[in-house]
C-alpha cells in the first residue's frame, strides 16, 4: 500500500539549500507505528527500483509543485539525480524512475547529468554519516544555465547534497531544488 503523499514538507540545509520531502524515514533501529513502517516500506521500495504507476504519477504531481512555486512558467527545469553507492544501486533506483516521472511531469530528464564515476560506501555505513567529499565519486555533465530539481531517496543532514548543489553552483547551474524522497526522522 502507497502512504499518503500530500502535504509536500519543506527543509533547508545548514548551507540554506532548500528542499522538499515526502515521508519522514525512520531508520530500522527505531520501533514505529504502523503509519510509520508503511513509510519506510515504501521508501525501501524506492531505494531498490520499485515503484508503481500511481506512485510515478503522484510524484510527477509534486515535481509540477515544486516546479510552481520555485521556477517562472515556461522554464525548463532538469530531473537529475544524487547517484547511489554503485552504478548498479543507481541504475535500479533512478533510471526507470526518471523516465516515469518525466512523463507525467513537465521536467526535462536530467539522468545521465550526474552519474557514478566510483562505487563508495553507502553513507549510512561510513563512520561520520558520510563521506566528506561525494564529488570525487560522481561525474557531472554540462550544467550550464540550467535549473535543476535534485533527487535522491532520502535526506539526513544534507551533506550529499549540499556537496553536489554547491559543485553545480560552481559549474554554471542556475538554481537548484532539493527533493527527497524521505527525512531522516530520529525518535
Amino acid at each position: 500500500m502507497l502512504p499518503k503523499i500530500e502535504p509536500l514538507k519543506t527543509g533547508i540545509t545548514n548551507n540554506l539549500n532548500s528542499y522538499y520531502f515526502i515521508w519522514p524515514y525512520y531508520p530500522k533501529r527505531f520501533t514505529v507505528t504502523p503509519e510509520e513502517e508503511t513509510y519506510r516500506n515504501s521508501i525501501y521500495a524506492f531505494k531498490d527500483g520499485g515503484g508503481n504507476p500511481l506512485f510515478y504519477e503522484q510524484i510527477g504531481k509534486l515535481v509540477n509543485k515544486i516546479i510552481r512555486l520555485n521556477f517562472e512558467e515556461n522554464t525548463e527545469v532538469y530531473l537529475c539525480i544524487i547517484p547511489a553507492s554503485t552504478t548498479l544501486k543507481t541504475i535500479a533506483r533512478f533510471n526507470k524512475f526518471c523516465a516515469e516521472v518525466v512523463k507525467k511531469s513537465n521536467v526535462i530528464n536530467g539522468y545521465d547529468l550526474i552519474s557514478n564515476k566510483l562505487d563508495r560506501n553507502p553513507n549510512h555505513m561510513i563512520d561520520g554519516g558520510g563521506d566528506a567529499d561525494i564529488i570525487k565519486y560522481i561525474t557531472i555533465n554540462d550544467i550550464r544555465n540550467k535549473n535543476i530539481i535534485l533527487v535522491d531517496d532520502v535526506i539526513t543532514r544534507g551533506r550529499s547534497y549540499d556537496q553536489i548543489s554547491q559543485e553545480l553552483k560552481k559549474r554554471g547551474a542556475k538554481k537548484i531544488i532539493g527533493f527527497f524522497i524521505g527525512k531522516t526522522t530520529h525518535k
